[in-house]
């Protein structure tokens, strides 16, 4: 019996580390960006930016460049929606610095699009259409014809204006 028990305690003992190191390996960064998304849908935005920072840190402190990008991302996004212009502008520069490091993704696509949007708010469409047009040939090299549409809408002489608020 006091072998066993001697057993059980030295297998829990070693397996302990494992299994913590099983969750250290789970996404910080998408637990803490969900928190964030929920937080912006309860209007607690205080809550949103600090967990979209607490995100920034973990992914800045296991280097992980996407998990930065997605981010700086999600945080220009909180700024967007607090009519914080230049803020959120400065962000998605900082994602988009990030995503050209990387392979193209519909993520990076999506900063691109959002940094438009900003310049767009903002009246500069000069800029807007740039941003527009990069992420128009992410979406195309990656055959997303819905995100095409999109842009392709708000491009248009003329008409070019944000998407209606929710």
């Amino acid at each position: 019996m006091k072998s066993f028990l001697l057993f059980f305690i030295l297998f829990g003992s070693l397996s302990n580390p494992q299994k913590k190191n099983f969750i250290e390996e789970i996404d910080s960064v998408g637990y803490y960006l969900g928190l964030a998304k929920f937080n912006v849908k309860t209007n607690d935005y205080k809550s949103a930016l600090s967990n979209t920072q607490k995100s920034i840190d973990y992914a800045n402190v296991h280097e992980n460049i996407s998990s930065r990008a997605n981010a700086f991302s999600s945080l220009g996004s909180i700024y967007f929606e607090l009519k914080k212009y230049d803020d959120a502008i400065a962000n998605f520069k900082r994602s988009i610095s990030l995503f050209k490091t990387l392979k193209p993704s519909s993520d990076a696509a999506f900063s691109l699009y959002s940094l438009g949007l900003c310049y767009m708010t903002k009246g500069d469409y000069s800029n807007a259409e740039i941003n527009f047009d990069k992420a128009q040939t992410i979406y195309s090299a990656l055959n997303i014809p819905e995100a095409i549409e999109l842009l392709n809408l708000q491009k248009q002489p003329g008409h070019m204006q944000l998407p209606a608020s929710e």
